[in-house]
């Protein structure tokens, strides 16, 4: 990475830079569910009285993060498995809480987790819609910019609520830094990583198991996961 750009030295204008090149990093078949999740959801959300996300809202913010990211189609099914109250009231509850309580947000999350298939990636970017100012998406460019290593773009995520808040506290000092919204943040990381020159080598495919779709946000209990993993793995060698 140019380290005019490395997450702890950037500076204004180059943020800004970065950040007016977003539209057209996104691409074009993408433009509509961008539309929804940057303005048409959070506006429609704002405006409304219960302030608790709807069903088909929450589904089109799953569609909008599964664009955005690895695809995971066993999430779409568990999100529509969601009950149309429990949605809103789950979502109303989290958000209330959230103005109550700004510096807990790791029980703001855990109460959005309570709903199937969401999990902190996906947590955060329900709250991200209501509060585009100061609450960052976990989105994978962004967690490696901010926690940039050797792996670089490739860098390993586990999903976990223990690194969104470590996530969330880093993206704060940034804001407070340059004075930016936590979007803005999540646009520029998305630029940086969209735009990165890919590897010349290519990471040898793993196989892919149940654990590795719930770790990505179809857990409602992700910090516990790799104890069960540990268990399960223990049964199927005996």
């Amino acid at each position: 990475m140019d380290p005019k750009h490395a997450f702890n030295e950037i500076e204004l204008d180059t943020f800004n830079g970065l950040l007016t090149r977003y539209p057209g990093v996104v691409p074009s078949g993408l433009a509509d569910l961008d539309q929804e999740r940057l303005h048409t959801v959070p506006d429609t959300l704002h405006a409304r009285v219960d302030r608790g996300l709807k069903k088909h809202e929450l589904v089109t913010l799953m569609d909008w993060k599964l664009s955005h990211g690895k695809f995971r189609p066993s999430l779409k099914k568990l999100i529509n498995e969601n009950d149309e109250e429990q949605v809103l009231k789950t979502t109303s509850h989290a958000f209330e809480l959230y103005e109550q309580e700004p510096d807990d947000i790791k029980n703001v999350m855990s109460q959005l987790c309570q709903l199937r298939g969401v999990g902190p990636a996906t947590a955060s970017l329900i709250l991200s819609v209501q509060n585009e100012t100061d609450i960052p998406f976990f989105s994978d460019e962004l967690f490696r910019w901010a926690f940039w290593n050797k792996s670089g773009w490739e860098q390993k995520i586990k999903y976990t609520a223990k690194e969104y808040i470590e996530l969330y506290t880093r993206v704060q000092e940034f804001r407070k830094r340059l004075d930016v919204p936590a979007l803005s943040v999540e646009k520029v990381a998305y630029v940086l990583g969209k735009t990165a020159v890919e590897p010349t080598t290519v990471a040898k495919p793993t196989k892919r198991t149940a654990s590795d779709v719930q770790v990505d946000d179809a857990t409602n209990e992700p910090d516990k996961l790799s104890s069960r993993s540990r268990k399960l793995r223990k049964r199927n060698v005996k």
